[in-house]
């Protein structure tokens, strides 16, 4: 497997999770501004995951695009940071 795209991966799949636990929390917050601020910061991280994701798609070169690469797959093969 190439090293770039397991990294570019790896990363994705880092902050897709992470844009998922924080929208997971939205309606909970005590202020509304606060909720507000954490909705937004889950948006800039779906963002960035997609943004990784669709390089990760480029370096592979197999015609996966990045909703394959993140929806599509086992939950055995995310890659989490070490």
């Amino acid at each position: 497997m190439n090293h770039l795209f397991t990294y570019t991966l790896r990363l994705a799949d880092n902050a897709l999770v992470l844009g998922q636990r924080l929208s997971e929390w939205t309606g909970h917050g005590p202020f509304l501004e606060e909720d507000l601020a954490l909705t937004n910061i889950a948006l800039d991280t779906f963002g960035t995951a997609t943004s990784l994701l669709e390089y990760a798609a480029q370096v592979e070169n197999k015609g996966r695009d990045a909703d394959a690469l993140a929806y599509l797959r086992n939950d055995r093969h995310f890659l989490m940071p070490k």
